[in-house]
């Protein structure tokens, strides 16, 4: 069975860090990019995402704390290799960015029982989307101490579009294809700015996701 576990070694890692649950700026120094990217060998085949509705009364800093809290239950689920906490953009849904090994773990975890469970508690049922992993780039690493980053769903608009390497607090890429075999990427920045900044004028559909929390498994 795959262990996870937050990441507290005070050395640098790919992707291991912890956040606190207030926001807080960044520096260039929290990361180190890569002479050279990196295809990553990782026995990811499937990315789901999930969103719930999350209480009006919950403040950001509340939901993050409760997440943290909610770590050990991660730490027993068969074929989860990573998880990006999030929220989405308004900060209206709250849920996770999760990394499988393969689709039947996914199913195995988002079962009925987990549907009936978010509509019970949050008075609707959450909602999962299931994405096929195709490559898995890294661009930079990241320390431990580093907050609140920043993933985004892009759609191309033209086939060429390819996301750049050189973007400027671009972490790392991961190709997807969706349930209509659509290809997409779902990319890892520093920040809202830094990926706000970059798709500003590319011809693409996005959507954003406020990460305040990442897990990794340890093997």
């Amino acid at each position: 069975m795959t262990t996870l576990k937050i990441l507290t070694m005070a050395t640098m890692l790919p992707f291991g860090f912890t956040s606190c649950n207030a926001k807080s700026s960044e520096t260039a120094t929290n990361f180190t990019k890569l002479e050279n990217p990196e295809l990553d060998s990782s026995t990811t085949q499937i990315l789901t995402i999930t969103k719930v509705k999350k209480p009006w009364y919950a403040w950001r800093g509340l939901v993050a704390g409760k997440m943290e809290k909610s770590i050990p239950e991660y730490q027993a689920i068969k074929g989860l290799n990573q998880k990006f906490y999030s929220f989405t953009e308004n900060h209206k849904l709250f849920g996770g960015i999760y990394f499988w090994q393969k689709q039947e773990d996914a199913l195995a975890w988002f079962n009925k029982a987990w549907y009936d469970r978010t509509e019970k508690k949050y008075g609707t049922k959450g909602i999962v989307t299931y994405y096929k992993v195709q490559s898995i780039k890294t661009i930079a690493t990241v320390y431990i101490n580093t907050k609140d980053l920043y993933a985004t769903i892009t759609y191309q608009k033209e086939d060429t579009f390819l996301i750049e390497n050189s973007a400027e607090g671009l972490l790392k890429i991961f190709t997807l294809t969706d349930d209509k075999n659509q290809s997409c990427y779902l990319t890892l920045w520093q920040n809202q700015k830094k990926a706000s900044d970059y798709f500003k004028l590319k011809n693409v559909t996005n959507e954003f996701f406020d990460v305040p929390l990442f897990i990794v498994n340890e093997k």
